[in-house]
């Protein structure tokens, strides 16, 4: 399947172990408002489709939350995999598969599809379609996305020059790259199709519209190394050759040297981020 992934993907998080390490986990709202979302009772256990698990860090958070559920997570990028695998999670079925073909999902397998991190990597009418198949009439579609300040757009103006100077350091290398920030990803619930017997293709909507947000504010006591081994996972970072990446560092660190920058007793700096979460639900055939 990895002839599948975007080439940029493919590179940039093939170091699977350091994301696993440095990449943050995700808030117990987030988990709320999942439980809110889902029904109450379907006859069986639930079944959750964690779609491009990557290395499990939400996948985690689900088998813990939800642990009388039945979860797939579907992961194409093979080290990726590796590492969800060797994880073991009790209840958890790792599959290979990408968002444009699952096969190893059955029709309307899922009562929700939940996507962490990644929809913006394969947000097409492909893979829009794909989920469509895989989730139940009325099933729902679960999209979230952490952000700090090392990499967010969305968060509140920086309140001290050290956060302006690293915010903008980050989007210096995201000029052509994707993420929630980046409107592409939900023009494609406009422009959705759907496949006809005879092999074309109509205008459909397959998901309700608009779709319905929620914004999730936190804050992590980081030392300055945490900031770099997170800041270093980000693909645009992971994809520079050695010493480009070094150079990186440098400016990183010295943006935190500067005056500005308030530490706790430890040494700590406080980071900001928002969780957002993006969710729809399935449009019944009938609808």
């Amino acid at each position: 399947m990895a002839k599948s992934i975007d080439p940029l993907a493919l590179k940039g998080f093939s170091d699977a172990h350091t994301y696993d390490a440095h990449r943050p986990s995700y808030p117990p709202q987030a988990v709320d408002q999942l439980r809110e979302l889902l029904p109450h009772d379907v006859g069986r256990p639930f079944r959750i489709l964690d779609l491009a698990a990557g290395t499990g860090k939400f996948t985690e958070v689900l088998a813990r939350n939800f642990s009388q559920c039945d979860i797939k997570a579907v992961e194409p990028h093979p080290r990726m995999r590796e590492v969800l695998e060797k994880k073991a999670i009790r209840g958890v079925d790792v599959v290979d598969g990408t968002a444009r073909e699952m096969t190893a999902i059955s029709d309307c397998w899922a009562d929700v599809v939940v996507v962490a991190q990644a929809f913006h990597w394969f947000a097409d009418a492909d893979s829009l379609r794909e989920m469509y198949r895989t989730v139940v009439p009325g099933g729902l579609l679960f999209l979230l996305w952490n952000e700090s300040g090392t990499d967010a757009q969305t968060l509140p103006e920086p309140a001290t020059r050290w956060e302006a100077e690293m915010r903008n350091l980050a989007m210096s290398f995201r000029v052509k790259q994707r993420g929630f920030f980046d409107a592409r990803w939900r023009e494609i619930f406009n422009n959705e199709t759907t496949k006809q017997e005879d092999g074309s293709f109509s205008p459909q909507t397959l998901f309700d519209m608009p779709l319905k947000e929620k914004t999730i504010k936190w804050s992590a006591w980081l030392t300055k190394q945490d900031i770099w081994d997170g800041f270093s996972t980000l693909s645009f970072i992971t994809s520079l050759d050695d010493e480009e990446k070094e150079d990186v560092k440098k400016r990183l660190l010295d943006i935190l040297e500067k005056g500005d920058v308030e530490t706790d007793e430890a040494g700590k700096i406080e980071m900001r981020g928002n969780t957002n979460l993006v969710w729809t639900f399935k449009k019944s055939p009938s609808a």
